[in-house]
Order: structure tokens, then sequence, then C-alpha cells
């Protein structure tokens, strides 16, 4: 195995943006195929598929002159950097160049199948939950009294509404929450530019409730918090939601943030992976992750379409938060990994209009999902060792009951195997990425299973998995 460097504690930059002592690097000769040489605090490797060679750029390095030549292990390239900080990396045998199954990330380490990928070594390295809290807006909003609403509101123009308000009752939801009381959707004249304060007036407002409810939790002090990763798809604002937080709490001045966008539903599990690559790249971080998506702000009044009518149906608002680091007790962040599949663009997403963003979601997710899904989750946990059955529990983002039919059956799961994600949905609804934590919560707090899969899907149209391990 290649020795692993040791960064500065004071290095607060993440991902291709560490800061390297060039003192502390140390090397020690690679001599397993399995072995990836390079430090963990560098980028993402680069698996160059018809070669099998593994290359990783050193992100502070200004200009890199790439010169080919034996090196000592054997046919690898050698990086030279400007200020004479050199790294040598070994060479894997050849890969075919489409992967049966792909790599996968095993807490910042690249693990190609039936090539090491130790799990146990994952979970030793990889970063901890310390606390999960949620928090949705005050307005209760029954599904019976959403499906009034919309009766009214899609009548006489809508053609067979009788069978289509059959969707309210099929969806298995009970009750959810909207940051808005029922009057403001009723209005039908709110354009793009009113939705989007309300956005950042209200998504900061839960953001700060999740956050504080999470760092109490986790024992930790605001001032203690080295990196704030933030997902929402709902909305747009610059500043961003990390930097008008920091105006209502006291967050150091120095905290660094990541705004991530556009992920929707896959969101909350491949936004929690961003994060927990950031805290496995510099050792004793302090990593809070932050979700909130306010899906019924995109309700638009004048769209009579039944895809408006669906999203009522399904949507309502919440916020989520995660505390992560290092150090301390909690499930491990062991692996992570994601599929998108080719030419589905138009799965799902955004139609941006005047009025705001209108959903896009096709029909034919059920079918995608008991089509696809078995195989890519295969692919993902085979990269690590693990089958399906290996899996103590399931957090699966509940996208709607027929997404959940759909994932029981290509998963072969037993009977109440989702009943986390059935009871959520049933209690909040679809908030989109936030959702998936509102699962997590109440599986945490059951505290039987050791092994949890985390899963979503979101545009692209994209699979995301998360692996967490309890001790």
């Amino acid at each position: 195995e290649c020795d692993q460097p040791h960064l500065d504690r004071r290095a607060r930059s993440f991902g291709l943006g560490c800061h390297l002592k060039p003192s502390s690097i140390r090397w020690q000769s690679c001599r397993s195929s399995s072995a990836i040489c390079f430090p963990r605090n560098w980028g993402h490797p680069q698996l160059h598929r018809g070669t099998g060679q593994v290359r990783a750029k050193p992100a502070n390095v200004d200009e890199l002159d790439r010169t080919k030549g034996a090196g000592r292990f054997g046919g690898g390239e050698r990086l030279h950097g400007t200020d004479d900080r050199t790294a040598e990396f070994c060479e894997l045998p050849a890969l075919p160049r489409r992967l049966l199954v792909p790599p996968v990330w095993a807490c910042g380490q690249l693990t190609a199948p039936g090539r090491g990928g130790s799990l146990l070594a994952a979970a030793e390295m990889g970063p901890r939950i310390l606390s999960v809290a949620t928090a949705v807006p005050p307005n209760r909003m029954p599904q019976m009294e959403v499906r009034d609403f919309g009766k009214a509101f899609f009548g006489g123009k809508l053609r067979g509404l009788d069978r289509l308000l059959q969707v309210y009752d099929n969806a298995a939801i009970q009750t959810g929450h909207c940051c808005l009381p029922k009057s403001w959707y009723e209005a039908p004249d709110h354009g793009f530019a009113e939705k989007n304060s309300l956005y950042i007036e209200h998504a900061v407002g839960l953001l700060k409730s999740a956050a504080v409810q999470c760092l109490a939790a986790g024992k930790t002090d605001p001032s203690e918090v080295d990196l704030i990763v933030t997902v929402s798809t709902t909305g747009i604002s610059t500043p961003s939601l990390d930097a008008r937080l920091m105006a209502e709490m006291p967050f150091r001045p120095d905290v660094q943030r990541l705004p991530i966008f556009g992920l929707g539903c896959a969101g909350g599990v491949l936004g929690l992976a961003r994060a927990a690559a950031c805290a496995r790249a510099v050792p004793a971080t302090t990593v809070l992750f932050l979700v909130v998506e306010l899906c019924t702000l995109t309700f638009r009044g004048r769209d009579r379409s039944a895809k408006n009518l669906v999203a009522t149906a399904l949507f309502r608002d919440g916020a989520a938060a995660v505390l992560l680091a290092t150090g301390g007790s909690g499930p491990r962040v062991v692996a992570w990994g994601e599929h998108t599949l080719p030419n589905s663009l138009g799965v799902m997403g955004w139609e941006v209009a005047d009025d705001g963003l209108g959903v896009v979601f096709s029909k034919s997710i059920p079918d995608l999902v008991r089509r696809q899904m078995r195989g890519v989750t295969e692919r993902f946990l085979a990269g690590l060792g693990l089958n399906v059955g290996d899996i103590d529990g399931f957090v699966c983002h509940p996208g709607g009951a027929k997404v959940l039919d759909a994932i029981e059956d290509a998963l072969d799961l037993p009977d109440r195997a989702l009943e986390h994600s059935r009871s959520v949905l049933r209690d909040y609804g679809n908030m989109s990425a936030a959702t998936v934590f509102f699962v997590l919560d109440r599986m945490l707090r059951k505290g039987q299973a050791r092994r949890h899969l985390m899963t979503s899907l979101g545009p692209g149209f994209s699979a995301a998995f998360l692996l967490l391990e309890s001790d």
C-alpha cells in the first residue's frame, strides 16, 4: 500500500484545492496491483480504462511537465512540479474499456472490482455521522385538503380530472408541510421573482432550524465547523444560502462553503458523499452538511397540466442537517457511488418558465427502476465485495409509492424492508433531496441495522449510493 501523507491541520482547502506541505509527503514503494499511489488529499485520480493507468494531478502545482519513463514502478507516469515536488504512480494491469463493474469510491479511494478495495480499511478511514436533524415549515397540509385544492384548481381545466384525482389517494401520503399557507397557492399570479424571494427567506430559516438542532445534538459549537456543504435545487441564491446562514449563526469567518445545485432528489445522498469526501480529505475537519428543498414554491398557478397536478399530490417542503467528522462516535461513511443512465436527460428535471420552475418527470420512472436498479446496485456493491444480501437496512429516498414498489421488486426485498421510507412518505410527502435524511433519522433511532445502504434517484437520470457502517 502507498504510505499516506500527513496534511497540515490548517490547510483548509478540500478536494481539488488541497494545500500540500512538501515536507509532509512520504512515499513507499507500491507493489500491489490493487493499490493506487496517490495522496488522499489530492484530487480524484483518473482511471484510464484503456491502459489501466491511474494518475492524479496535484491541484496546487502551477505547471506540470509530464515525462514518460520507466520510473521505479515500471511504466508509470512521473509528474514533476515546479517546486521540485515529485509524485510517482503505479500502473494497474490493463482493464477493458467497458467495465462490467465500475470503480467505486471507498472513503476517497478508488477501488476497481476484484482488485482489493478492503471494505474494512475503508470503514476505518471513513468520517462519522455525529448527528442528524430535520426541520419542516409550520404550515401542515393534510393530503385530503390538498386533494380538495386540486379538485377546485384544476376543475373544468383538465380533461379526465376524476381519474387524475386518484393520484392523491394512491400517493400514500397522509400529510406534509408547506412554507406558505394554502391561500397563497390559490392565487394564480406569482412570478419567478416573487417565488425566489420567498425561497431565500424560508430556506434560510429552515436551514438555521436544522443546523441549530444538529450542532446541539453533536455537541458542537458553530465556531468549530470548518466546512459547510449546502444542497438545494428548488431555487437560486447568490450570495448562496450558506453565506446568508452565516449572518444568522456564529460560524467562523474563515469557514469554507460549498453550495451544490441541480442534483434534485439525488442531492441528499450525493451531497452527503461530497461532504464525506471533504471530511476524508483533511483529517480532524468538522463538516456541516445542509439540505433544503421548498418544492411547493414550484407550483405554477397558470399551469393546468396533469404533471402540475401530480406535483401537488407528491411534493412538500423540508430541510435536514448532518454533522460529519473523522473522530467521535456514530456510523461511518464507508463508500459512495453513482450511475447515470445514457440518453435519460428528459426523465426528470426542471422546465424554466416566466412563472417559475416547472417539474419534469417521466411516467417511465417506475419501469426504469424495475429494469435498471438491480444491476446498478449490484455493480456498486460488487466493487466493495458485497451483494444485496449483505445490507442490513435500506435507506431509500421515497420518491413516491410506485417508486418504492419498484425498488422492492428490483432488489427482491422482504416485506417491511422499506417501512421507514414509506412512513416518512406518509407523514411528510416527497421533500426532494431532504427526504432521505428523515428516513435515515428514523433508522438510526431504531438502531438495529449495522450496515445501511442509502439510495436516491435524480435528474441525469442518476442513481446515487452511499454505504454506512455502524459499530
